[in-house]
């Protein structure tokens, strides 16, 4: 069937396709003596010409031609955030988008400033000290900025007040979910699956953390952001999240739920997968599952209930996860032994990585350089990186490098096209700069002027 209405009544009443966005922090390297402002300025002119589309509303903001957004955030963190996407698919291509931004910038703080520059795509949280001289820190990294946004305004038509229920099957959902969007970390005394293990607090925000209190989740108008996310490199693990997720989400808006998957605490979930992804987590009605299998009864029992009106992108989704659910079993994360998901699962990539470079599974620690240094090594996102060269011996590569410089310079067909059209008329009309400031995916101001982009489409 095919939908042409994306309002909140639509959602809660039948299925139609979900439109997708997503922010990714990039680290890298940047010249120490340069202001942060400065530099991000400089970065901009960089890029090519052909692809800035406007400046934003403040120092280095641009918007390029596929309408995305690329700025400087807390001074070395570069954050690229995708147009609004109409499938899973288109928006992993636009991530990958994001990444070849990232990737570029980098390179001309290479060719500028003769420094060593990579830009890797991190959302870790750990600090790293010498064995041997605990007060000396070695080694930090403190982002949490990686967020998916899920056009869903049945949820958020509120704001970011959900009802008890719908925040305790939101818990579900994003704990267990850990068990195969983990990106993997080495910490200071081991390793763990997700880089995230404690930067999210999914009861109240009340996580310690320097940044302050971390949420979960929020409504960012029309789109539920779920800000727990993670890097993922795993091409097979962006477009199946977002589409998985969606398809667990229409539980919501159809209030289907089963409550008997609700988490006695989500925290103490996610804690437990980061050390053990084979966990059990226990129910908030006394039962106790393996983490994995949490996963499989959250699709299954959407897609049991919501059947043959679900779209084919979700119901493609679920099939490819029971085939992971599947190899999942055959997993041994005691003995490090985790080939059977090492082709499509980032935590587990990473780690048979390690291990076919000679590491030990006692040496994956903090106190290894040789660890840190191929950890780190994961996340870099050129083309040579060895997260790409993995996935692509694998297969599990869809999307290739035309692929991603067409789409650099060429918008969605949603409201992103929308955004682009509206700035390039307002552009030849006036050939003076103008100012853009960004309104999510609603609403466009250009020089102090609202302009409403309407609904998806």
């Amino acid at each position: 069937m095919k939908h042409t209405q994306f309002n909140a009544a639509a959602y809660e009443h039948e299925t139609p396709v979900r439109f997708f966005g997503s922010e990714t922090e990039f680290s890298m390297p940047l010249p120490v003596d340069t202001d942060p402002e400065e530099c991000t300025a400089s970065l901009v002119d960089i890029l090519p010409d052909q692809e800035i589309l406007a400046s934003g509303n403040y120092g280095g903001v641009y918007m390029a031609y596929d309408g995305g957004i690329t700025y400087l955030d807390h001074g070395n963190v570069v954050e690229c955030s995708t147009p609004e996407c109409a499938s899973a698919m288109e928006l992993a291509l636009h991530e990958r988008v994001a990444e070849a931004r990232a990737a570029t910038i980098a390179q001309y703080v290479r060719d500028k400033y003769d420094m060593a520059s990579t830009a890797y795509k991190r959302s870790g949280w750990a600090e790293i000290t010498d064995p041997k001289n605990p007060a000396a820190l070695l080694f930090e990294e403190l982002s949490t900025g990686h967020h998916e946004n899920y056009h869903a305004p049945g949820l958020t038509m509120h704001g970011s007040s959900f009802p008890r229920e719908r925040r305790l099957a939101l818990q579900a959902i994003l704990a267990t979910r850990k068990t195969w969007t983990g990106t993997g970390m080495v910490t200071q005394t081991a390793y763990l699956t997700t880089q995230k293990p404690a930067a999210i607090d999914y009861i109240d925000g009340n996580s310690q953390t320097s940044h302050g209190n971390k949420i979960p989740w929020r409504a960012n108008g029309s789109a539920l952001e779920i800000r727990d996310g993670e890097g993922n490199m795993s091409e097979w693990v962006i477009r199946h999240k977002y589409a998985l997720t969606s398809l667990a989400l229409r539980m919501l808006e159809h209030d289907c739920f089963p409550e008997g998957l609700y988490l006695e605490n989500p925290n103490h979930a996610v804690a437990s997968i980061a050390i053990n992804p084979s966990a059990s987590v226990q129910l908030a009605n006394g039962r106790s599952m393996p983490a994995i299998d949490h996963q499989y009864a959250l699709y299954d029992s959407a897609v049991r209930q919501l059947g043959d009106t679900l779209p084919d992108e979700e119901i493609n989704a679920f099939v490819a996860f029971e085939s992971l659910w599947k190899g999942y079993k055959e997993i041994d994360f005691d003995k490090m032994e985790v080939t059977p998901i090492s082709d499509r699962v980032d935590w587990a990539a990473k780690l048979d990585h390690m291990l076919l470079r000679n590491l030990e599974p006692t040496d994956i620690h903090g106190g290894n350089f040789g660890a840190l240094s191929h950890d780190l090594e994961w996340e870099d996102v050129s083309t040579k990186g060895p997260a790409r060269e993995w996935y692509r011996k694998y297969g599990n590569e869809q999307i290739t490098s035309s692929d991603v410089l067409i789409a650099r310079t060429k918008p969605p067909q949603t409201r992103a096209a929308r955004r682009v059209s509206l700035v390039l008329a307002k552009r030849n009309e006036d050939s003076a700069s103008m100012t853009v400031t960004m309104k999510g995916w609603s609403s466009l101001e250009i020089d102090g002027v609202t302009y409403p982009l309407g609904d998806p489409s």
